[in-house]
């Protein structure tokens, strides 16, 4: 992993653009499966369903939309949710409810890497995310260009979403845009390889730093809390149980206790608690780790930037059919925009 990420320079391919906006958010509960399921509640339709030829899986009650992607589906949601009635091909109805949250639209600069290994995953999600912010009072621009990460640009936007993209990947001057954003009291939301600390990324094998690559240790520090929060390893990727620490927070708390995922299920070489608010761990127990730390925060937010978070699970196209992992994306996009 560390040669493909270290070799690849600035990442330049294209700009999609997703508007849309509604009314406060409300919380997912419920799930209609077969070919249209409708709603009882009136709200935009969804775009995506789940795997399965027209299945669907509508969140946040609405009309459900179709896809075979293999994606969550998301319905638009009414004012306080509505229920989600079972379409042709069967499955469950269930409840939505209110998520909370002020009102008032708000704009994310969705960024994404290009590396092979998370491609597929970063461009399901935009989708998913553009139709999340269609039900939940957000418009989300989407690209995998980080020429676009200026100042002037970043300037319109309330939410940075850093999609599996690298700090490395990122140019000196995005870097700088990027800080800037940051320090400015803005939101961000990591996931899963925007959690790639170190120095080691833009080495080669000898250890020399890799052409005009700047290491910079300001992003260690503001993802992990700690100078020393360095990226170890990951093991194989295997189906494991994340575990909500605490479910009080505006990012977790319309999740379960805990559910699985697919994932990699990163490590560091130092555990971030002591710098950092856990918000949920990977349960060790439930997979093979390469080194068994006991405790393993994979979700938290840095207290010094009230408005960011950091989700270290998220590598597999799989976590995006589970309605639990889209709903922490979603309330963790509210949560940066401080909604």
């Amino acid at each position: 992993m560390r040669n493909s990420f270290a070799r690849r320079g600035a990442l330049v391919v294209c700009l999609w653009l997703f508007t849309g906006c509604s009314s406060s958010p409300s919380a997912p509960s419920g799930d209609a499966a077969g070919s249209g399921g409708a709603s009882t509640n009136a709200g935009s339709a969804g775009t995506l369903g789940s795997a399965g030829t027209a299945g669907v899986s509508s969140l946040n009650g609405g009309a459900a939309g179709s896809s075979t992607t293999g994606t969550a589906g998301l319905g638009g949601g009414g004012a306080s949710g509505g229920s989600a009635a079972a379409g042709a091909g069967g499955g469950s109805a269930g409840n939505g409810g209110s998520a909370g949250g002020n009102s008032g639209p708000f704009r994310v600069f969705m960024i994404a890497s290009t590396a092979k290994e998370h491609v597929a995953m970063s461009e399901a999600a935009a989708p998913i995310i553009k139709t999340l912010g269609t039900s939940n009072g957000f418009t989300v621009d989407y690209t995998t260009d980080t020429s676009l990460m200026t100042d002037e640009n970043l300037a319109q936007y309330q939410v940075f979403l850093q999609m599996h993209l690298a700090s490395f990947e990122m140019p000196p001057a995005a870097q700088a845009a990027f800080q800037k954003f940051i320090s400015q009291g803005k939101g961000w939301v990591g996931v899963h390889a925007a959690g790639l600390t170190g120095i080691q990324f833009i080495e080669d094998k000898n250890g020399q730093v890799i052409g005009d690559l700047k290491y910079w240790p300001w992003y260690t520090t503001f993802v992990g809390g700690d100078a020393g929060f360095v990226w170890s390893i990951h093991p194989a990727l295997q189906t494991g149980t994340l575990k909500i620490e605490d479910r009080s927070h505006p990012a977790t708390k319309n999740l379960p206790a805990s559910f699985q995922l697919k994932d990699e299920w990163y490590e560091w070489q130092e555990n971030p608690r002591p710098f950092v608010h856990v918000l949920a761990t990977a349960d060790e127990s439930t997979y093979t780790p390469v080194n068994r730390a006991g405790d393993h925060p994979i979700v938290w937010t840095n207290l010094a930037f009230p408005h960011t978070i950091y989700i270290g699970v998220g590598h597999d196209i799989s976590s995006l059919s589970n309605p639990d992992y889209v709903t922490l994306l979603r309330d963790s996009i509210l949560f940066a925009a401080d909604k």
